[in-house]
């Protein structure tokens, strides 16, 4: 069983998978100042990615290879990276509509 080390705990990757997938990074900030490669071919991190999604406009996987190289050589990472710029783009419309009712 593969295992990742998270702070100073170890976990399974399942169980780090299911933990993180099922949090909202913005509750958990600890979570979000990591920084965890989504393309290891490229040195994409996440970070990288959601700062694409946040400043510079990238919607989609054409925009975002165009922009960090990311998913461009062997394809591993695409599937992590759309569900990084899905939630990016969550949570940006969240923070849009917070900021229209504030």
């Amino acid at each position: 069983m593969p295992l990742s080390r998270f702070g100073n705990k170890i976990f399974s990757d399942s169980c780090l998978r299911n933990v993180l997938s099922s949090a909202s990074l913005s509750s958990y900030p600890v979570l979000r100042s990591m920084l965890m490669y989504v393309c290891i071919c490229r040195n994409v991190t996440d970070r990288q990615v959601r700062e694409a999604v946040t400043r510079h406009g990238v919607h989609n996987m054409r925009t975002l290879r165009k922009r960090l190289d990311a998913c461009s050589q062997c394809g591993k990472c695409a599937l992590e990276v759309k569900t990084l710029i899905r939630e990016a783009q969550a949570e940006n419309a969240m923070l849009e509509q917070q900021g229209m009712a504030a």
